[in-house]
């Protein structure tokens, strides 16, 4: 993090596994791909085409509503699909 933590008993956010499951499937690069989340003004630079990339491949989708919910803990299920 930031102020150098290491965290491991800390429920790490959809962002943080989004960007991980990112890395290993995509590599770095940048998705043009227009995101249809409600709350997509909420996504951090630092996770936006980790977020594109993966919604173009189909990876990710929305919560109910439409909504990404990045800051929210990933659960084992989502954490799984993304990896499946």
């Amino acid at each position: 993090y930031e102020d150098n933590t290491f965290l491991p008993q800390k429920n790490i956010t959809r962002f943080e596994a989004i960007s991980i499951v990112s890395k290993l499937i995509t590599g770095e690069g940048q998705n043009t791909v227009q995101l249809p989340y409600l709350d997509r003004e909420s996504i951090p630079f630092w996770v936006n085409g980790a977020v594109r990339n993966l919604y173009a491949a189909g990876v990710i989708d929305a919560y109910d509503g439409n909504r990404i919910e990045g800051g929210a803990a990933v659960t084992r299920s989502e954490m799984v699909r993304m990896l499946y």
